[in-house]
């Protein structure tokens, strides 16, 4: 095999980025409840019930309320089954994060 193709090789010699994951895990997490609370208000806003909302989604109530509690580590695909079953769409977006503020190893 080609070392240069095999990603274990140089697993050992990247650079260790303190504070990398936690910032990611947090930002990651504040973006998923802003979302989620978006979606929520959407629901109240369109006069929808939990219930109702879970059975055009096809899930169940509980997984509505879980999912708006933000207990769990929703997938790409519910949000966006959620987000039409209020009548919206989801859309992903990737921006740059790198600036003054966000730098890696600053505290927010």
């Amino acid at each position: 095999m080609n070392e240069e193709m095999d990603p274990s090789t140089d697993e050992e010699s990247l650079p260790v980025l303190p504070g990398f994951r936690e910032m990611a895990l947090r930002r990651i997490t504040q973006d998923r409840a802003r979302l989620i609370a978006e979606l929520a208000q959407r629901r109240r806003d369109a006069g929808l019930s939990q219930t109702e909302v879970a059975a055009r989604m096809g899930t169940s109530q509980s997984a509505v309320a879980r999912l708006e509690a933000d207990n769990v580590d929703v997938r790409t695909s519910t949000l966006q089954r959620y987000a039409a079953a209020v009548d919206s769409r989801l859309t992903l977006q990737v921006t740059n994060t790198s600036t003054e503020s966000n730098r890696i190893g600053d505290q927010q």
